[in-house]
């Protein structure tokens, strides 16, 4: 029991390190990235780029929406089931 508390403790540790990370880049780092010749190493910093980590987590309730058109299940072939 120790050892599962100790790694979920652990786990949520490791999440609040990068969520750090995340803001304290974002708050940072360069508007336009990091680049290194026409190479980008590191992204820019613009709310579409890398949102807030609580935007992020306050789109995860959300509904996905999007401007295109579902697809048909019915265009995909299946394999046949069964045996010989």
């Amino acid at each position: 029991m120790r050892r599962t508390v100790r790694r979920a403790a652990t786990a949520v540790l490791a999440v609040a390190a990068l969520a750090a990370l995340w803001e304290g880049y974002k708050a940072l780092g360069p508007a336009d990235g990091w680049s290194v010749g026409a190479t980008r190493l590191l992204p820019r910093t613009s709310d579409l780029a890398m949102p807030h980590t609580w935007d992020v987590l306050a789109r995860l309730g959300r509904p996905v929406t999007g401007g295109g058109t579902p697809r048909s299940s019915g265009s995909r072939s299946r394999a046949p089931q069964g045996g010989p």
